[in-house]
């Protein structure tokens, strides 16, 4: 399990992915849960603060277009595509239409459920974006739980109840959530000698009864914190729809 980059800031829930018609997938292309975290960020020089992070990727037989909105999630996408997730443009000329690659998504072929942090590249002139893969899938998460995934260069504390918990820079824990309906959560970062709180508030305890929390630096120095509910879980096991004898 990983992360990936960014100021605190209240998480943002928005559906921008475009779902493709229902494939049946080959064994060897199972169904995976994907979806993607826009992480906005500004740039010195740049009038277009959040850029437009727009891009194909083929789904089974179909192309899905997908268009992210700055610091929000998109929609789930049942996946049923191989791996590497290609990423391509269409443009239409008098010859027809081309095809212009952009890149690949990669990701462990074990996970059922993907999560791609997207951020800022300008460096990449075709694609300016990086995109970092994390396990996005209720079952890989015990019960009563919180998953803090610490991708800054720092060390974390979190508490969720009554004692702290050390989680090192780079690294992910497990941490049992506290009891009562609402979820008490405070982070602090250690960093230049000193110990810095980063997030202190209380979220009602979701129905899954599990979070996972991502926490990274944002290119000013801030620290970022993505709460992630609602994590995809296995579809419901199919009942045979027959009668019981008598």
């Amino acid at each position: 399990m990983r992360i990936f980059l960014t100021s605190l800031s209240a998480v943002v829930l928005s559906v921008l992915l475009i779902p493709a018609s229902a494939q049946t997938p080959s064994p060897k292309n199972p169904v995976r849960s994907l979806r993607f975290y826009y992480a906005g960020a500004s740039f010195s020089n740049e009038d277009d603060v959040n850029p437009r992070a727009v891009f194909l990727l083929k789904n089974g037989k179909e192309n899905v277009s997908v268009q992210l909105t700055a610091n929000a999630f998109s929609r789930p996408l049942d996946y049923t595509g191989p791996l590497p997730i290609e990423l391509f443009r269409e443009q239409r000329t008098e010859a027809g239409v081309k095809r212009e690659p952009l890149g690949e998504l990669k990701c462990p072929d074990s996970w059922k459920g993907v999560l791609f942090i997207v951020t800022r590249n300008p460096a990449n002139a075709v694609l300016p974006f990086r995109f970092y893969p994390i396990e996005d899938w209720a079952p890989s998460l015990p019960d009563e739980h919180v998953r803090i995934m610490n991708l800054c260069p720092y060390p974390l504390a979190a508490k969720t109840g009554t004692s702290p918990v050390a989680i090192a820079a780079q690294s992910t824990v497990d941490v049992t959530l506290s009891v009562g309906s609402d979820i008490a959560l405070g982070l602090a970062v250690q960093r230049g000698g000193r110990w810095e709180r980063i997030l202190s508030t209380s979220i009602l305890r979701p129905d899954q009864n599990k979070l996972q929390l991502l926490v990274f630096p944002n290119s000013d120095g801030a620290i970022r914190v993505v709460v992630i509910k609602d994590l995809p879980e296995p579809p419901p096991e199919a009942t045979s729809g027959k009668l019981p004898r008598t």
